[in-house]
């Protein structure tokens, strides 16, 4: 992150925002449509392998939120 400029870094932020938040949507839907089926239907078993996926998943939106945090804790520090 010390090569970029603050410009690269708020092109970043605004990026991983956007991916996180589609991927947040996505996920939503995943585990809507996993519930759905687990209550719904007799064949459980792609459901239930659904359930640890959707789970595994959310950690990568925990990492990009923590990178959200850090790239806006390195531009606070430059404009000081």
């Amino acid at each position: 992150m010390e090569n970029k400029t603050i410009e690269e870094l708020n092109k970043r932020i605004k990026l991983l925002k956007v991916v996180a938040k589609a991927m947040a949507v996505a996920l939503i839907l995943l585990l809507a449509v996993t519930i759905y089926g687990l209550l719904t239907k007799e064949n459980k078993t792609v459901f239930i392998t659904l359930l640890p996926i959707v789970f595994g998943l959310s950690t990568i939106l925990l990492l990009q939120y923590s990178s959200v945090k850090k790239i806006k804790e390195e531009i606070k520090q430059r404009e000081k």
